[in-house]
């Protein structure tokens, strides 16, 4: 696996850019989809502590180093605020909602709200708990290859997103073992465990940065090896071309499908298997009877008078 380094500069423009992607940006604070109260560039004013919430223990500090200044009164209001959403549970973004409107119609000239700069500087203060996470996470070896690098950065998306999903063993071990394929079938097909369609494009976008090639065609080796993952594997107990196409439809609209049309196959695994299977008919000119369904996402390859049988 080749791994594409960027300057350090570059990779936190690159890493902003595809978190921005993914949560916007706002001046106010604003509920998430989960209730929780979030302001700049997803910046989560609470946090879980066992099975309850409580206003994250940081912000102040994190405030500080991103150099905002926020009054005495401001501050005042903001702690009542958030303790009253962490003591009234359950915690829902409708209850929010009606208590961000109470909180920015009341007195609006105490109520919090930044700039895009400080939102800026609050998001580097505050993703360097998410860079250190994933670090612990592939572990110290793995991390080396993989700091300031592209394939680094929608790992650190993903962890700052929802950082239960490097609980996920399948992930670990692609990413440790610098499988390619196999981790971007994890980010991209396993890694949206409450099945949203807003999560969905997300780790769309971040697998797709990640890459499924090391360059902007296959090799022959990650072509026979996609095939294998594709056609020989197994997710949630069945094969994951299986899981892949189920998957596709249920998120039909980030996949470009459309009902009783086929796959765009530029946004579709399918876009990826014809990459693989070109390699593999370049590859092998000769190399005997050569099958293969491309209408289905199963593409079973039979190479007659050699060692290559997969599907």
């Amino acid at each position: 696996m080749v791994i594409h380094r960027f300057r350090e500069e570059r990779y936190k423009e690159e890493l902003l850019k595809l978190i921005k992607g993914g949560e916007g940006f706002s001046s106010q604070i604003y509920s998430d989809k989960g209730g929780i109260p979030t302001i700049g560039y997803g910046y989560a004013l609470l946090t879980k502590k066992g099975d309850r919430f409580i206003p994250r223990p940081s912000w102040k500090r994190d405030f500080e180093r991103a150099n905002i200044d926020i009054s005495w009164w401001e501050e005042e209001k903001l702690e009542d605020f958030l303790e009253e959403i962490a003591n009234n549970p359950p915690i829902t973004r409708e209850k929010t909602e009606k208590k961000l409107r109470e909180y920015y119609q009341d007195d609006p000239v105490s109520a919090l709200e930044i700039t895009e700069d400080e939102a800026k500087s609050l998001f580097f203060v505050a993703v360097e708990w998410y860079q250190n996470f994933v670090k612990r996470k592939i572990g110290e070896e793995a991390y080396r290859y993989y700091q300031y690098s592209r394939e680094f950065i929608p790992l650190v998306s993903m962890a700052y997103n929802r950082p239960a999903l490097f609980n996920n063993p399948n992930l670990i071990k692609a990413i440790k073992n610098f499988d390619r394929v196999r981790a971007y079938m994890e980010i991209v097909y396993h890694s949206n465990p409450d099945k949203n369609l807003g999560i969905a494009s997300r780790r769309k976008r971040e697998g797709d940065y990640f890459g499924i090639w090391d360059r902007k065609e296959p090799s022959i080796e990650e072509s026979l090896h996609f095939f294998e993952v594709f056609n020989g594997e197994r997710m949630e107990g069945i094969p994951v071309a299986e899981y892949v196409k189920r998957y596709e439809r249920e998120f039909a609209p980030v996949f470009g499908l459309k009902p009783g049309a086929v796959a765009y196959r530029g946004k579709s695994i399918l876009a990826y298997a014809d990459q693989a299977f070109g390699q593999v008919l370049a590859y092998f000119p000769q190399g005997g009877e050569l099958s293969a369904d491309r209408t289905n996402y199963h593409y079973p390859i039979y190479l007659e008078g050699t060692s290559i049988r997969i599907g």
